[in-house]
C-alpha cells in the first residue's frame, strides 16, 4: 500500500518562514528560541556576539563582544583568533577566506582561496573551511596544502615549484625553482631534464607534446603528438605519456615509436547489435592467435580508422572473443570500427566493420479503431473526446457526426479506461496500469504513474486545476493544479467503479458492493450503504450538490439535500434483465442513462427530470457501454463495437463507426511509402489508408467492391492498388484524391505488385499463374516465370520468389533458379546486382549481380521463427520482419537484432523508402514508424 504525502499551502508557508529565520541567523545573533546554525556559507557574516553550534550541541564558535573569535567546548575555551577590539564581525568571503574585520580593517584571516566555501562548526570540535571541493583550514592544522595530483593532461601546466605524486606516494616528480623537472624515489633522484631556468613551468600541450617552457621560451620537450594525452607518474616510478591506452613516451624509453603493423587482420569484426543510440561490436580472434588483447577505435561514417591512434578508442580489452558497447553514438549515424588485436611487439592490421544504429521504432498511428471506453463532453461545449480499447483517442465538435483521425496515446493493454475533459483544451484519460494521461487541446502530455500501478476505474475533472480519480484497490489520487498526489486509501476492501466531481469541493465516489462516499474539498465521508449488496455502476453529479447512481438491477438512488434518497428501479418489469450502465447529468433536472444486457441487444434510454423517471425509448446502439452529454440536447454514445449515436433530447441518430466505413476489418495485407512523407496501407477491404507527413491523414475507398490485396506507390499522387478477388483481379489507381475507374489486371490470382514507374508495373500471384505487365493504360501477360511478391527497380529488372525459386525478369525475359529449400516469402532490390530474399524459417540470402550468396544467415536466431516481409533502401540498409512483428536490419554485411522487441501481431508487410525511414503495420491496423 503506498503511502499518503500532502503538503498543505499552510505547510509551505510555515516551511518557508523556518527557512527564511534559518537564513537571517547566520547575519546577526539568533533570537532565544532560534535553531542556531552550524555552517556559516560564502558571503554571510556572523555579528557580535552571534555563533555557530556543532549539530550535536557540544561545540560553539562565538564572535565575542571583546572582538576575539573563540572556540568552546561547554565552557571550556579550545582555541581563538586572540583578536581584540568592541563591533568585530566573522565574514566568510566567496573568495574562500574567512576574515575577521573591525571598522573596515582586517584583524585576522584564514588566507585560504576557494570556490562554494563553508566555514563549519563540526561534531568533533574542529572548525574547518571547506571550498573547491575540500578541506582548506581547520583551527587544528591551519591552511591545508591541495592534494598533490598524479597526472597532468592536456591543455595543464605544472607551475614553478608543483610536483605529481604517484598514487602510492612512493615517487615525486618536481618542477623544481632552479628550472629542472625532476622525478625522485624518495629523496633520490631518479631521472631529470636537465634544465634551468628561473620561470620555468611544464606544460602538457593539446597537440601531445609535453614542453618545458622558460620565459616563453620551449627549453625542453617531449617530441610527441597525440590526442587526449595525460602525463603520469605510475607507482613503479615511471613517468608515461599517454594517448588512448597507448605510450608515447616514458623517461625509461623516451619517445616511443608507432606500432609497426603485421600484414594481416587477425581478428574476425561483428555488428552484433545495435540500438537506437548504441552499438555492440564483437570480434573473435583467428585460431591460434594468442594476443588476446584487442583495441577498437572508431569513426563517424564508412570508413574506418586505420591506425591504432586514429579515431576514437572505444575499449581496449583482453578477450580472444569478446565485445564492446558503443554508447557515444547518435540516433540514425553511420559509424565504422577498426579492430586493432596487439601485444608487447605490436599490433595485427585492423579488421573493419561499419554499423548504423538502430531506427526507433514507435506506434504512430491506428488504422482501426477499437470501442469507446469513454467519452467525454464539457458541459455546455460543442467538444467531445473519446477514448478506446487501443489507447487511442479522437475528437469530435459536430456530436459526433465526424471524428478525428484516431491518435494513440496509451500502449498498455486495453487501452484508457476512462477520460474526463473539463474543457477542450484540458483533458485527462486514467488506465488500468494505474497512469494518467494529460490533453492540452492538440496532443497528449505528461504520462504520469500516479496510482502506483493500481487500476484505476474513473476519473473526473470538474475544473482544470482539479480531478479526482478512483481504482478498484479501494483507493482515490487528488490532482490539484498540476500535481497528483500520492495513492490514499478511500476503503480497504472496496473495489471502486465511479467517481463524479461537480467543483473541487464536492464529488461522490462508489463501489460495488452498493457503498457511496462524498468528498467536502478536504476529506471524503465514511462509506455509507445506499444501495444494499447491488454493483453501482455509474455516479453523475452537478454543480447544485446533486448526484444520481445508477447499479446492476436497473436502480437509480439520488443524493440531494446532503443525503442520498431510497432506491428507485427504472428499468420496471419490462426490462428485468437490464442493467442501468452508465448515466451522465448536466443539471438536477436533466439525467440520461442507457442501459444493457448483452452485446446484441438494443439499448434502451431513460431520463431523469429532477423527480421521476422516464424510458425516452430505444437507441440505435446495441450494447451501449457509455454516455455522455454537453446539454439537454447534446448527448453522445458508443457501444461496444466501436459504434456512436447521438441523442438531440428526443430521438437518437443513425448510428455510425466513429473512424471508418463498416467494412468488416480483415487486416492490413500490403504498405507502400515511395518516401518518409506518404505511405499507403491496404487491409484487403476496399478501404486504404494514407500517411502523409508523420499523421494518419484518414481512410479512402477505392471504386471497387473486393478487398484490396497489394499497393505500389510512386509518389503520393500514384498508387496503383489490385484486388485480392481469386479469379479476376482489378487494378485502380489513386492520383492523391480520387480513384482511377478499375481494370481487369487478365490474372487468375493476384497479391503482389511492383511499380517501377507510373508506366511500368508489374503483377505477380503464387499458384502458377501468370505475370502481367501494365503499361501505364493496360495489362498484359508476360510468359515465364510465376511467383509473388515481386521487386522492380525498371521496366528491365524485376525479381520475383516462388516457393524455394528466384525468377528475375531481364529485358522482358524471365530466368530463375533454386536458392533454398523452404518456401521465400520475400524480396527486395536496389539494383541489377543487389536483392535480398527471405524466407519461412527466418534465412536470408543475398544476390549480388551474378550468384546467390551460398552463406545463409539464419537472422531470426529459430527456425521456427520465419521472416515475412523484406525491404531495401540500399546496399548497406534493408530491414526484415519476422512471424510476430519484430525487426532485423542488414548493414551489408551483417544482420542485426534491433533492440524493439515483438509488436505480437502479425505484420504482412514492411516498407523502407531510406535508411532513416520504414514503416509497417499490423493485422489489427496498429501502424509503426521506424526513423
Amino acid at each position: 500500500m503506498a503511502r499518503n504525502v500532502t503538503h498543505s499551502a499552510r505547510s509551505l508557508v510555515v516551511l518557508l518562514v523556518c527557512l527564511t529565520t534559518a537564513v537571517l541567523g547566520m547575519t546577526a545573533a539568533s533570537p532565544a528560541g532560534a535553531v542556531t546554525p552550524s555552517v556559516l556559507s560564502a558571503g554571510q557574516t556572523l555579528a557580535t556576539g552571534g555563533s555557530i553550534v556543532s549539530p550535536n550541541g557540544a561545540y560553539r564558535a562565538t564572535i565575542q563582544t571583546d572582538g576575539n573569535f573563540v572556540v568552546y567546548q561547554g565552557s571550556k575555551a579550545l582555541w581563538s583568533t586572540r583578536t581584540t577590539g568592541s563591533g568585530a564581525t566573522l565574514a566568510m568571503q566567496t573568495d574562500g577566506n574567512l576574515v575577521i574585520y573591525r571598522a573596515g580593517k582586517a584583524l585576522w584571516a584564514s588566507h585560504t582561496t576557494g570556490t562554494a566555501s563553508s566555514v563549519n562548526m563540526q561534531n568533533d570540535g574542529n572548525l574547518a573551511i571547506y571550498g573547491s571541493g575540500r578541506a582548506l583550514w581547520s583551527w587544528r592544522t591551519g591552511p591545508i596544502a591541495a592534494p598533490v595530483p598524479s597526472t597532468l593532461t592536456a591543455g595543464h601546466t605544472l607551475p614553478r615549484g608543483g610536483s605529481l605524486l604517484s598514487p602510492n606516494h612512493a615517487y615525486r616528480a618536481t618542477m623544481q625553482t632552479d628550472g629542472n623537472f625532476v622525478v625522485y624515489g624518495g629523496s633520490k633522484a631518479l631521472w631529470s631534464t636537465r634544465t634551468s631556468g628561473a620561470a620555468a613551468s611544464l606544460t602538457v600541450q593539446a597537440d601531445g607534446n609535453v614542453v618545458i617552457y622558460n620565459a616563453g621560451r620551449a627549453i625542453w620537450s617531449t617530441g610527441t603528438t597525440g590526442t587526449a594525452v595525460s602525463l603520469n607518474l605510475q607507482n613503479d616510478g615511471n613517468l608515461v605519456l599517454y594517448t588512448g591506452g597507448r605510450a608515447l613516451w616514458s623517461w625509461h624509453t623516451g619517445r616511443i615509436a608507432q606500432p609497426v603493423l603485421t600484414a594481416k587482420p587477425l581478428a574476425i569484426a561483428k555488428i552484433v547489435y545495435t540500438e537506437e543510440r548504441s552499438i555492440v561490436v564483437g570480434w573473435a580472434l583467428q585460431s591460434g592467435v594468442t594476443s588476446g588483447q584487442v583495441m577498437v577505435r572508431r569513426a563517424e561514417g564508412t570508413i574506418a580508422p586505420t591506425s591504432p591512434t586514429a579515431g576514437t578508442l572505444i575499449g581496449d580489452i583482453a578477450a580472444t572473443t569478446g565485445y564492446v558497447v558503443d554508447s557515444t553514438v547518435a540516433h540514425n549515424g553511420t559509424y565504422s570500427y577498426a579492430l586493432f588485436p596487439h601485444n608487447a611487439t605490436g599490433y595485427a592490421a585492423p579488421s573493419k566493420v561499419t554499423g548504423t544504429t538502430a531506427l526507433s521504432w514507435n506506434q504512430s498511428a491506428v488504422l482501426y479503431p477499437g470501442n469507446f471506453n469513454d467519452v467525454s463532453c464539457p458541459i455546455n461545449t460543442t467538444f467531445c473526446l473519446g477514448v478506446d480499447t487501443k489507447g487511442s483517442s479522437a475528437t469530435t465538435t459536430d456530436n459526433g457526426a465526424t471524428w478525428s483521425t484516431p491518435v494513440p496515446f496509451d500502449t498498455h493493454n486495453a487501452g484508457a479506461v476512462a477520460v474526463s475533459c473539463a474543457s477542450n483544451t484540458f483533458c485527462v484519460a486514467v488506465d488500468f496500469y494505474g497512469y494518467a494521461f494529460t490533453y492540452n487541446g492538440s496532443t497528449w502530455i505528461n504520462a504520469q504513474d500516479i496510482d502506483a500501478d493500481n487500476p484505476l476505474s474513473k476519473v473526473s475533472c470538474p475544473l482544470t486545476t482539479f480531478c479526482q480519480a478512483v481504482d478498484f484497490n479501494g483507493n482515490y489520487v487528488t490532482m490539484r493544479n498540476g500535481t497528483w498526489s500520492s495513492p490514499a486509501v478511500l476503503g480497504a476492501t472496496e473495489t471502486f467503479e465511479s467517481v463524479s466531481c461537480a467543483s473541487d469541493t464536492f464529488c461522490a465516489a462508489v463501489d460495488d458492493t452498493g457503498d457511496a462516499t462524498i468528498f467536502n474539498g478536504s476529506s471524503w465521508s465514511t462509506l455509507k450503504n445506499i444501495d444494499g449488496t447491488h454493483r453501482i455502476n455509474t455516479v453523475s453529479c452537478t454543480t447544485n450538490a446533486t448526484c444520481v447512481a445508477i447499479d446492476d438491477s436497473g436502480n437509480a438512488i439520488t443524493y440531494k439535500n446532503s443525503q442520498w434518497g431510497s432506491v428507485t428501479d427504472v428499468e420496471g418489469s419490462t426490462r428485468p434483465d437490464y442493467e442501468l450502465y452508465d448515466i451522465s447529468c448536466t443539471s438536477s433536472t436533466f439525467c440520461v442513462a442507457v442501459d444493457f444486457n448483452t452485446p446484441y441487444a438494443t439499448s434502451d434510454v431513460f431520463t431523469y427530470n429532477g423527480a421521476a423517471w422516464t424510458n425516452a425509448g430505444p437507441t440505435t446502439l446495441t450494447g451501449a457501454t457509455t454516455i455522455t452529454c454537453a446539454t439537454s440536447t447534446s448527448c453522445i454514445a458508443a457501444d461496444y463495437k466501436g459504434n456512436t449515436a447521438s441523442y438531440n433530447g428526443t430521438s437518437w441518430s443513425t448510428s455510425r463507426r466513429a473512424w471508418m466505413p463498416s467494412a468488416t476489418q480483415r487486416g492490413v495485407s500490403d504498405i507502400s511509402c515511395p518516401s518518409a512523407a506518404f505511405c499507403m496501407a491496404v487491409d484487403n477491404t476496399n478501404v486504404a489508408y494514407t500517411y502523409v507527413n508523420g499523421h494518419l491523414t484518414g481512410s479512402t475507398t477505392a471504386p471497387v467492391t473486393d478487398g484490396l490485396a497489394t499497393v505500389s506507390c510512386k509518389s503520393a499522387t500514384f498508387c496503383l492498388a489490385i484486388t485480392g478477388t481469386l479469379y479476376s483481379p482489378l487494378s485502380t489507381i489513386y492520383n492523391g484524391s480520387t480513384w482511377s475507374t478499375p481494370i481487369s489486371v487478365g490474372n487468375t490470382s493476384d497479391d503482389s505488385v511492383s511499380c517501377a514507374s507510373t508506366s511500368f508495373c508489374l503483377a505477380a500471384g503464387p499458384n502458377n499463374t501468370n505475370i502481367q505487365v501494365f503499361n501505364g493504360t493496360s495489362w498484359s501477360t508476360a510468359q515465364g516465370y510465376t511467383g509473388s511478391p515481386v521487386s522492380c527497380i525498371s521496366s528491365t529488372f524485376c525479381a520475383t520468389v516462388a516457393a524455394g525459386d528466384v525468377g528475375f525478369y531481364v529485358n522482358g525475359v524471365w530466368e530463375g533458379n533454386q536458392i533454398d529449400g523452404a518456401t521465400l516469402t520475400g524480396i527486395s532490390c536496389v539494383s541489377t546486382i543487389f536483392c535480398v530474399a527471405v524466407d519461412q524459417e527466418g534465412t536470408a540470402f543475398t544476390y549480388r549481380g551474378d550468384v546467390w550468396s551460398d552463406d545463409t544467415v539464419q537472422v531470426t536466431g529459430d527456425a521456427s521463427i520465419g521472416l515475412k516481409s523484406v525491404s531495401c533502401a540500399s546496399t548497406t540498409f534493408c530491414s526484415a520482419v519476422d512471424d510476430n512483428g519484430a525487426v532485423y536490419g542488414f548493414n551489408g554485411t551483417d544482420w542485426v537484432s534491433y533492440a524493439d522487441g515483438s509488436y505480437g501481431l502479425t505484420v504482412e508487410a514492411i516498407s523502407c523508402p531510406s535508411p532513416t525511414f520504414c514503416a509497417m503495420a499490423d493485422q489489427a491496423g496498429n501502424f509503426y514508424v521506424g526513423n
